[in-house]
């Protein structure tokens, strides 16, 4: 007895590997495009053109990346969402310490902005259980 793939099957293995090979490409593209987007809008509306109204943009920003990225994977994702969200905002966590370590003289703008990208990933990460499926 021999069990052959259909057309169906296979192409729902090939969706589900794709997805899973996108994850972490398409959280990147999300978190560059809604930086750009937040601080484009702050700027705009004359927020964002001074010193510390700049930096509070730059913060905003950061907050919005790290929702961006932990959403954008978690919804991606085609199971285990929680988990992956849960991965994700571990490997923003890695990323924003290596930045803090390797920033040199710049760490007074690096520490706020990365703290901010931390924070802004555990909000939505805080919603998913690792064992939970959504």
């Amino acid at each position: 007895m021999t069990i052959e793939p259909t057309i169906k099957t296979v192409t729902a293995t090939v969706v589900i590997v794709l997805r899973w090979v996108l994850v972490l490409p398409l959280a990147a593209v999300a978190v560059l495009l809604i930086d750009g987007l937040v601080v484009t809008l702050l700027t705009r509306a004359g927020v964002a053109d001074q010193t510390t109204p700049w930096l509070l943009g730059k913060i905003t920003g950061h907050l919005a990346m790290g929702v961006a990225a932990v959403v954008t994977g978690a919804w991606l994702a085609p199971v285990h969402k929680g988990l992956t969200a849960w991965v994700l905002l571990a490997l923003i966590v890695v990323i924003s310490v290596v930045s803090l370590f390797t920033s040199g003289l710049r760490l007074p703008l690096i520490g706020p902005l990365a703290a901010a990208f931390v924070v802004g990933a555990v909000l939505p990460a805080l919603g998913y259980r690792p064992g939970q499926p959504r």
